[in-house]
């Protein structure tokens, strides 16, 4: 009998929304402000880079901290925006970003 690990996308946490509104409403100040401050960067980029070239955005990487705050956003919006005693599945990846940016938080 084989057995078939599927892919983190696809394997999926339960939790109460009351174990991890505390956790989100900590980490996304920062990371949505750290958003913010990359587009403005970008924005600044993008008119001195459409200057130069019509073949396409330039090659600018964001941040750890945009990337976290655009993959966490929509689970912060859903979990403030539930009835109490709500519970939300997400992806478990997801759960590894945020362990993430609590630990960085932590360490700053």
């Amino acid at each position: 009998m084989s057995h078939i690990t599927p892919p983190a996308s696809l394997i999926t946490l339960t939790v109460p929304c009351a174990d991890l509104l505390p956790l989100l409403d900590a980490v996304m100040p920062g990371l949505e402000r750290e958003e913010a401050e990359w587009r403005e960067v970008f924005r600044d980029r993008m008119s001195s880079y459409r200057a130069l070239s019509r073949y396409g955005s330039p090659a600018c990487a964001a941040p750890m901290g945009v990337a976290r705050f655009r993959a966490l956003a929509p689970l912060h919006r859903a979990v403030k925006a539930a009835p109490e005693g709500t519970t939300v599945m997400f992806p478990a990846n997801l759960m590894t970003v945020l362990r993430n940016a609590v630990e960085d938080l932590r360490r700053a």
